[in-house]
């Protein structure tokens, strides 16, 4: 067994759309890329408006099937009002977003 990321909190989903890197997200909502080469680590987004209480926030992610050649990923998460499903462009780098 290989340790990929330690001491999280509430961690809900973890997607794998390239050999090199992957990303993982926390209930809060933020995003994370991680090379596990190098262990380098950042925060690729953070939807705002997240409601991050009573088991609401963060719920899944989901990389595009067309990953490689478009660079979608999918969150779905709970705002105050209502549960959100949105797409985001990722950068080709992997470390940002360029459209949502």
């Amino acid at each position: 067994m290989t340790e990929m990321v330690g001491g999280l909190n509430n961690p809900v989903a973890v997607i794998f759309p390239t050999q090199n890197a992957f990303f993982y997200g926390v209930r809060s909502g933020e995003v994370h890329g991680r090379l596990p080469a190098t262990n380098e680590d950042w925060v690729v987004l953070s939807p705002a408006g997240i409601r991050n209480t009573d088991g609401f926030g963060l719920m899944s992610l989901l990389s595009d099937r067309d990953f490689s050649d478009n660079r979608y990923i999918y969150a779905c998460y709970s705002t105050a009002s209502d549960m959100r499903l949105t797409r985001y462009k990722i950068s080709a780098d992997l470390k940002s977003v360029t459209e949502s």
